[in-house]
């Protein structure tokens, strides 16, 4: 692997081919192989740790090493490709964690460095919802039996799950009411 060191590519490589093949997982995850976007998504996450860790050894790090690195994701001293501030590291936790996981029960570490982190974010995204003249702009651009169904949601209050469990017996004789 580019810009990673042998000892580091080596590691990754093995374990990438063991998620490949469904082998040395997790008892707590699902079993079997892992889908390709999968395998992409922890190349990517563990060339990211390699080069956030200065091409440390990732089977030599400290618990020390693993929680100043996602201190500094949230804190923003390390920054997302387009400058932003991780705003939630939980995925990356979760990866992380998985690498760990792997280079224990391959016996490659003693100490699984990553069972202090939490994968819980304290961020929560800011409420968004539509004004009156958004949601009058989407149901009139909406084909028309999408349209009832934009109203009936916004006129009755029902979440979409709710909507979508509705069955013609549960109105009224009339279609006027709604059980």
């Amino acid at each position: 692997i580019e810009d990673v060191s042998p000892h580091n590519s080596k590691l990754i490589l093995a374990f990438l081919s063991d998620m490949e093949l469904g082998i040395n997982i997790s008892k707590a995850s699902s079993k079997g192989q892992r889908s390709v976007a999968r395998l992409i998504s922890l190349k990517d996450r563990m060339i990211f740790f390699t080069k956030n860790f200065k091409n440390k050894k990732l089977d030599a790090l400290t618990k020390e090493d693993a929680h100043k690195l996602f201190a500094d994701m949230r804190d923003g001293k390390i920054r997302r490709r387009d400058g932003a501030v991780y705003k939630a590291t939980g995925e990356y936790v979760k990866d992380f964690k998985c690498l760990m996981g792997w280079l224990k029960r391959t016996g490659r570490i003693k100490e699984d460095v990553s069972e202090d982190l939490a994968r819980r974010d304290d961020y929560k995204p800011s409420w968004v919802y539509l004004s009156e003249e958004q949601f009058k702009k989407l149901a009139s651009q909406s084909d028309s039996d999408y349209r009832a169904l934009i109203w009936f949601l916004y006129d009755s209050g029902l979440r979409t799950q709710e909507a979508y469990s509705i069955k013609v017996n549960d109105f009224d004789k009339d279609f006027t009411k709604l059980q």
